[in-house]
């Protein structure tokens, strides 16, 4: 049955300001990547097709494996010019040593792209790129996809538990996505771009953090008719999704190592900050019941007696104040005694 996808349940809170801003930044960043300067795109396009046309006539002269790994990887699937495919031609009659110059010149030019440079690639293990990385996009469809997902889960965090939660789940998902990644594939000349890790975390740490809200579908067949899931249940069959995609396709070097080192950092994260904010409750609780005892005080035999009563404030300070004693409340008597 089709269905599109709504969100998960409005909640009356806090403001999403800090997942917009977030959203606003990967935008930003694309917007950067695209106007940055860089290598020709057709000149690059050309070195492409020839390398590949010279490759396909002579089986014998191998291409780099890194090149390889960039023109067949998803670099290559997210490129203005895409996937080049061309068969052989009268240029399969260039030399060895052309051709070894020619890839030369191609992977000089991939890695002046921007999304090398910003990318996180790990046979660089560039620090600087572990926080680009996620903020970077190969494109709009790319960017748009992580922004919903990002906003869904993002934003139902933000306006119940607070701004610190989801930049803290966002983070550790980023991060924890990308290690998964280097462990994944070391020595891997693929950049790796996109939010997806954060985006991940943020399902996780969502889905145990609020685990009763229920994301809501609007069903075409009959149209309008709308049902929700609980994020928990959710949430658990997209790992199992990413958990048999990585089975079947057996490439360790896909996203979906990325998305499950990020989801689970969410799951731990998501633990830690749901006992945090349970402790809270219960210290909050604890602070109002408590927070104005009346407690009446015995002055030393020497000392004039007077009706002094003491309420503990909210600082759990004694707040001395001199209001007469109501009939319906019963004190104990402050005048002077013989002990």
């Amino acid at each position: 049955m089709p269905f599109i996808p709504l969100g998960p349940e409005p909640h009356a809170g806090r403001r999403a300001g800090a997942t917009a801003a977030l959203i606003a930044v990967m935008g930003f960043a694309l917007l950067s990547c695209t106007v940055l300067p860089g290598p020709d795109e057709a000149e690059v396009s050309g070195k492409i097709r020839e390398v590949i046309t010279i490759s396909n006539a002579h089986p014998q002269w191998k291409v780099r494996a890194s090149l390889q790994k960039l023109l067949a990887g998803q670099f290559s699937a997210a490129a203005p010019w895409g996937r080049a495919d061309v068969e052989a031609s009268d240029e399969a009659g260039a030399g060895r040593e052309r051709f070894d110059r020619l890839q030369a010149d191609l992977m000089s030019d991939l890695e002046e792209l921007p999304l090398m440079k910003y990318g996180f690639v790990p046979a660089r293990r560039s620090w600087f790129t572990f926080v680009t990385g996620p903020l970077v996009h190969a494109g709009f469809w790319h960017l748009l996809v992580n922004a919903v997902a990002l906003w869904w889960a993002g934003a139902g965090v933000e306006t119940r538990f607070g701004a610190r939660a989801m930049l803290l789940l966002f983070g550790a998902g980023a991060l924890f996505g990308e290690l998964a990644y280097l462990f994944a594939d070391p020595y891997s000349p693929v950049p790796l771009v996109g939010a997806s890790g954060g985006a991940a975390a943020l399902f996780a740490g969502f889905a145990i953090l609020a685990p009763s809200v229920r994301f809501r579908f609007l069903s075409a067949l009959p149209f309008g008719a709308r049902f929700g899931v609980p994020v928990i249940a959710l949430a658990l069959l997209w790992a199992v999704f990413q958990i048999a995609l990585q089975q079947v396709s057996g490439a360790t070097s896909l996203s979906a190592s990325t998305h499950l080192g990020g989801f689970a950092a969410g799951l731990v994260l998501g633990a830690l900050l749901l006992w945090r904010h349970r402790r809270k409750e219960s210290r909050e609780d604890l602070s109002n019941a408590t927070s104005r005892i009346p407690i009446w005080v015995y002055p030393p035999p020497f000392v004039e007696p007077s009706r002094t009563l003491f309420l503990v404030g909210e600082n759990g300070r004694s707040e001395p104040t001199n209001d007469a004693k109501k009939p319906s409340e019963t004190y104990l008597d402050s005048s002077p005694v013989n002990r």
